[in-house]
């Protein structure tokens, strides 16, 4: 199974542990200590440094600058929860994003390459061993969308 397969199935397991049946309910409970351990080595190889943490705080701190707030002075984020840079100070945030990207050039590439290398490695394959359930074991109020997450575990 590969890595990325191996992070959805993770979400798959949660989405149907409120489902019923003995057998089912632990099989899905095994499983999900199994791929949680893998899950946690997979997404620590994309934690940012703590010199990244502090870069990202700076451009937030930029954003907050230079964006649209309400009333009382908070934020107003658009639907996707992003900053909105107000058109009249876009140039005066862009040079100042683009300053603290010239001053930390190095921590930036290194940020790229690790998102880039995390990427790649999604499609590598790790072992995974999981616990199978009979058919006649799957609770009868899945969905087609739940059955297809945890299609692998069923025998």
């Amino acid at each position: 199974m590969k890595k990325g397969e191996v992070l959805q199935l993770e979400q798959a397991l949660q989405a149907v542990g409120n489902l019923r049946g003995v057998k089912f309910a632990y099989a899905v409970s095994k499983n999900m200590r199994t791929v949680k351990n893998e899950c946690d080595d997979i997404r620590k190889s994309i934690e940012p440094s703590k010199e990244w943490q502090e870069v990202e705080k700076q451009q937030r701190e930029i954003n907050l600058e230079y964006c649209k707030k309400d009333n009382e002075g908070s934020p107003v984020p658009s639907a996707q929860g992003q900053f909105i840079i107000l058109p009249e100070h876009k140039d005066a945030h862009k040079k100042k994003m683009d300053a603290l990207k010239e001053e930390k050039k190095e921590l930036f590439e290194i940020r790229e390459k690790q998102i880039e290398d995390y990427n790649k490695s999604l499609d590598d394959e790790v072992e995974i061993k999981l616990h199978k359930i009979n058919q006649d074991d799957i609770p009868e109020d899945i969905t087609a969308s739940q059955l297809e997450g945890i299609f692998d575990m069923v025998e």
